[in-house]
């Protein structure tokens, strides 16, 4: 069963090599699909070679590449160590000198399903590389097919499980600044100031990491390469007032932690041009990206963003109600646009998985936890989810 894992990882890596020979070959700039009728999926050169194979598997088990050592030594015959040969076959001739007992065994690992694994490969591979030579490319990084697709469903779970975390959030600040506003103090207390710091926090920690998943998603899938040294825009992760408490920024990909207490606050920036004049990241965003979606992406950030608003000419303040709901209805109108996935609307079901996973998310939190701070900030929530079936999160909301 090692072995076969083994076999696999070898299969990925050898794809991205032979489907790189392929597409590099003048003119060919096809997929494979039309060679599998001719007999290309036999083709012994899309197989990766029994030699190499044979290394790693020696590497496991040494025991069996010593065993192979003698028997070369004895029949004074050279095989592992015989990298030019090109006589070594996956499938053993009938009648054919033996090989020793560490090829024996690699020949053992061989079957149809091996070689349309190894075909499947790389035609995925050949795939990729063809749409970035075609310019609609799914990635501008070099990773496979197979973990491209990999991260696209890790990013889809993850989306979604932030949307409904965001809703359920939403949901329970709302009930919760009800209660706030009947239990004034005074007949003269303004409690907007209060329930306007509420919905900012879960705006620009929750909705910024959300905005910051989908930005990183939409260039993934179009190229755009916003991490590279041409870029001139920036991320910065910090928790809300604390500037110097930074944080790494989270990658579209990574699972929603449920037992998230505060979230950052991720904000946008851009380096000043050559002659040291401020850039507007709003704006820089917007033409990184063709048409709408540039579009798109620059305004679920202007409703989300910590960025200086005096600065910022396309920018609101944040100090009303209807931003955090803009925000929401701004995901549910363009998420199909940026990411190619609706907004996945909250209802019953989902919301009690989502509150489900959380209370057992700071359960174990709460046991594993050393930090007086998190402790009693994860028991108030978890009092505060089983007496009002809710939850919360932000520092001054569970304060």
């Amino acid at each position: 069963e090692q072995s076969k894992k083994l076999l696999v990882l070898l299969a990925q890596e050898f794809g991205k090599q032979r489907a790189n020979e392929i597409v590099k070959v003048a003119g060919h700039t096809s997929t494979l699909s039309g060679t599998l009728e001719c007999g290309e999926l036999y083709n012994t050169s899309n197989l990766i070679p029994l030699l190499d194979v044979a290394d790693s598997i020696a590497t496991q088990y040494p025991d069996l590449m010593v065993k192979q050592q003698q028997f070369e030594e004895m029949n004074g015959r050279v095989i592992t160590t015989n990298r030019s040969s090109s006589n070594l076959k996956w499938e053993a001739a009938d009648n054919g000198p033996s090989v020793g007992p560490l090829i024996a065994f690699c020949r053992t690992l061989f079957s149809n399903e091996f070689r349309s694994s190894c075909m499947r490969i790389i035609s995925a591979e050949v795939s990729r590389l063809n749409d970035t030579k075609r310019g609609i490319s799914v990635s501008a990084r070099t990773a496979g097919a197979t973990e491209i697709k990999d991260m696209e469903v890790a990013f889809e779970r993850s989306f979604k499980d932030m949307c409904y975390l965001l809703q359920v959030l939403q949901k329970s600040l709302e009930t919760l600044i009800q209660r706030c506003t009947g239990a004034a103090i005074t007949p003269d207390f303004d409690e907007k100031p209060l329930t306007n710091k509420l919905r900012e926090e879960l705006l620009v920690g929750c909705g910024s990491v959300l905005a910051t998943k989908i930005l990183q998603y939409a260039a993934f899938k179009t190229g755009v390469d916003i991490d590279g040294e041409e870029c001139f825009l920036s991320f910065s992760c910090n928790e809300k007032g604390f500037p110097e408490r930074s944080h790494p920024v989270p990658k579209f990909f990574d699972a929603v932690d449920m037992s998230t207490l505060t979230f950052p606050t991720i904000s946008l920036s851009c380096r000043p041009d050559k002659n040291g004049k401020y850039r507007d990241p709003l704006k820089y965003l917007q033409n990184m990206f063709p048409g709408n979606l540039g579009i798109a992406l620059a305004n679920t950030w202007k409703l989300c963003t910590d960025i200086d608003t005096s600065r910022n000419c396309c920018g609101d303040s944040l100090n009303e109600k209807d931003n955090l709901e803009e925000f929401l209805f701004h995901l549910k109108e363009n998420c199909l646009l940026s990411v190619g996935i609706p907004f996945p609307i909250l209802d019953k079901k989902s919301e009690k998985r989502i509150l489900a996973e959380r209370r057992q998310a700071l359960l174990s939190k709460l046991e594993s936890s050393e930090n007086n701070e998190v402790i009693w900030m994860a028991a108030a929530v978890l009092i505060y989810q089983q007496v009002r079936n809710g939850t919360v999160a932000g520092d001054f909301s569970i304060r």
